[in-house]
Order: C-alpha cells, then structure tokens, then sequence
C-alpha cells in the first residue's frame, strides 16, 4: 500500500478506536485524564502497527510532480465548493440528532439522557459519529462547539478522494485522474459530506474496508483492518450492519478460511461488545421495526412500489450521480468486450443496492417521504467504493496498461491492487510484458542484451 494512504487508513481506524474507547471510558465511568491517556496510547500503537513495515526497505515508489499537481488542485476545488456549501450548523439530522448526540456525550453525568430523547430524535441510532464529535467536544470545554463537527466532516470529505487517488497515482495517472474529476465535478458528494451527516463516516469506513482486503498478500493486519471497518461501518448507522454482513457474506472463504477465521474474529470483538453494550444501554429498537406489522409481507406484492422506488432510484442517479453511471456504463461494456463477470467487490456493491431497494419496499412510513429524504443518502454511502471499483476496471484498458508497462521499465517497483476478483492488475500486467518475471512483494524485469 502506498505509503501515504497508510496515513489515512491510520486516521480511519484511529477514529473508529477512538469512539470505541470514549464510549466504553462513559460506560465504565472512567476519569477523563485516564481516557486521554488511553486513547494517546491507542494512537502510538496503531501508529507503529499500520504505518511502519519492518518487512519492507526504506525506497518507494516516488510521486511525480504532476500527480502532487492534480491532487492539489483536487483539494482546493473540494475545500472551496464545502465552504460555500457548508451551513454554520449543518442540515436537520445534523443538529437534531447526531450533534446534539455528542452534545450529551460531551457530558459525562448525564450523557444517557440522550436515550430519553425519543419524540424527535432516534436512540437507537449507533454512536460512532457522536462518540467522536463528543470527545473532542469536552477535550476543548465546550469551546468549538460549531467548528469541530464541520472541520472532521470537512477532513473525511477530502481523505475520500486522497485515498482512492493515491491508489492509482503511482501506478495508473489517467485512472487517478479521473477519480478527481468525479468527486470536483460531482456537486452532490461535497454538499453531501458538509451536512455534518454519519452518511459520510460510513462511506469513508466502506471504502477503508474495500481498499483493505486488496492488500492481503502484504500481509495479515490488512484482514484485521478490513473487518475492523466493517465493524465500525455497524457502529456508525443501522444500515452498516447491512453492509457489513453482505461484504462478509461474499469474503467468507477468504475471511474465515482456516488460517485467516482467527484475525477475522478477533477484529470482530471489539465492535460486537460495544455495539451490544450501546443496545442493552438504549433499550430502544429501530422505529422501522416497531411500526411494521402483518402488512409487511403484503408490501411485497405491491408493483406499484417497486415503480416509484426504481422511478426515483433513477431520478437520483441521473441527477447527483451522472459521472457515476457513466463510469458503470464502461465497466459493464468492458465486461462484455473481455467476456467475465463482474467482479466480487462490484457484486458486493450491487447486492448492497438490492438491500436498500428491497428496504424501502417494505417499509412501514409513507414511501415518498422515505425516498424524497434518505434514498440519495444511501446511495451515498455507496458511492466512494463504487468509484474505486470502477477504476480499478478501467485502469486495466489496454491502452491504460500500455502506459504502465511504460512506467513500469523506468520504476518497476510498484504493485497494482487486486481487481475485485481476487486478481492483480500487476499479474495481468507482467502476462503481457515480454521478459517480466513476479515475485511477492517485488517485480523483476530482465534487461534485454
């Protein structure tokens, strides 16, 4: 893995430890000095644990100027469009539930009040978000109380795009290059990730996940960190769980082979015991739940819901999403041109899209009002690691290839991802190259005489 996305994948599952250890330090009533103190420590070791290799030399593969170019730019266009975007307290979600949430964390005494906020809030909803707001919210007394949401959505919107471009920026330029210009181009993701929404947060652990399993030839900590963010996924919404569960349903035989079921479980523990600690503490169930009935099943059979949910599925799609289908559209064609299936990881996604249409389907609240609200949001949570997906497709073009075995002869220390498929675009690469011979961790290329 690129040295520099280390650094976000470090921030990401600092973030999902920190809630971890804030939430558990209320629960047990910790002194906050003794929090601060664990959590630093937390920080050290994660630090030394996902950052430094031992295993690996010193040399990697440099960034060209024109890379840190587009990648600034990038960021300037992303930073501009959230100011202007951004409102002082976010959007209604923001202020009635998931701020204020960490409002009450930020209270040590009386943070489990939050769960008597019933009318117009929802206790049930998962505290990643809150817990981490709410930490830094009493580490500075209150103060910053409007900044601090806007500043860590501000970051999580820029980390999105610097991650997945820094997947490609030493191995496929053009590929990279386009995934900037989808997320400047694509109004939607930077109004979308200033609202100061958990959506955000969990599109950002989905893609950690994604990006993670792609690297488990490096080594093992990347399965413990991939599920680790699946767990986080879960404790940040509902619909985590869901997309958790489908991801580790299509990764079980790597997952829980037998000689990775071990890491596997282990990075599951932590999030299920917190995540049981908050549902016994809530006591609450999620309103969909509680207010579905007999009638649930005869949705099902309901052909006109299934119209207006796909009517407005496509609405969505065509108006905040355009450079999105685009991108789908030649992943299919490539599909077809190479004659394979889609990968594992875009099934993953598509089966993630079938989930929340069937959700809607059969919930029990007015339909309009639930898609007219919430719909665009969830396929928010999808887009990040639908971008990665479809570049890692195009960047195996022919043409985009012949520009990586170009690059390959003057610097043929670099590894490309796997596909999605359990394949490398670095293996499909050195197939083609003449006189290319791949080791683990290194490709050689014999000098021609």
């Amino acid at each position: 893995m690129q040295q520099s996305n280390k650094y976000i994948i470090l921030m990401g599952i600092f973030t999902g430890c920190l809630s971890f250890i804030y939430f558990l330090s209320l629960f047990v009533q910790v002194p906050f000095i003794v929090t601060i103190l664990v959590i630093i420590a937390a920080l050290f070791y994660l630090y030394k644990w996902v950052i430094i290799d031992p295993h690996k030399g010193k040399d990697s593969p440099k960034i060209s100027w024109l890379a840190i170019l587009l990648l600034m730019a990038a960021i300037y266009l992303i930073s501009h469009s959230a100011y202007t975007m951004a409102k002082k307290y976010g959007e209604w979600d923001a202020w009635a539930i998931w701020n204020l949430d960490a409002k009450y964390l930020a209270d040590p005494l009386n943070w489990r009040k939050l769960f008597q906020n019933v009318e117009y809030s929802h206790p049930d909803y998962p505290l990643c978000l809150p817990s981490v707001i709410g930490f830094f919210m009493r580490l500075f007394s209150n103060h910053f109380t409007t900044i601090i949401p806007f500043v860590f959505s501000l970051l999580i919107t820029i980390c999105i795009p610097v991650l997945i471009y820094g997947e490609f920026s030493n191995k496929n330029i053009v590929a990279g290059a386009a995934t900037l210009i989808v997320f400047t181009q694509c109004n939607f993701y930077v109004m979308a990730g200033v609202l100061q929404y958990a959506d955000l947060l969990l599109a950002f652990f989905f893609l950690c996940s994604f990006i993670c399993i792609n690297y488990i030839p490096e080594g093992k900590k990347y399965i413990i960190l991939s599920v680790f963010f699946l767990g986080c996924c879960a404790w940040t919404k509902n619909e985590g769980i869901i997309l958790a569960f489908i991801f580790l349903l299509f990764y079980a035989p790597v997952l829980f082979s037998k000689e990775n079921i071990k890491y596997s479980m282990g990075a599951m523990v932590i999030p299920i015991v917190i995540i049981l600690l908050f549902k016994i503490t809530s006591d609450t169930s999620n309103d969909l739940l509680n207010e579905s009935g007999n009638q649930t099943f005869g949705l099902l059979f309901q052909n006109e819901r299934y119209m207006t949910t796909y009517n407005s599925f496509i609405s969505n799609v065509n108006e905040k999403f355009f450079y999105v289908k685009i991108g789908f559209y030649i992943y299919i064609i490539l599909c077809i041109v190479e004659k394979k299936l889609p990968g594992r990881q875009m099934l993953v996604l598509l089966t993630c899209l079938v989930a929340y249409f069937l959700v809607y389907i059969i919930t029990p609240k007015p339909l309009e009002w639930q898609l007219h609200t919430s719909q665009d949001r969830l396929l928010f949570q999808l887009m990040p690691a639908m971008i990665y997906v479809l570049a890692l497709k195009i960047s195996g073009i022919p043409f985009l290839r012949y520009l990586d075995m170009i690059k390959r002869r003057k610097n043929p220390a670099f590894i490309q991802p796997e596909d999605g498929r359990g394949n490398t675009s670095e293996k499909s690469s050195n197939e083609n190259f003449k006189g290319a011979k791949a080791v683990p961790g290194k490709t050689h290329i014999k000098k021609r005489r």
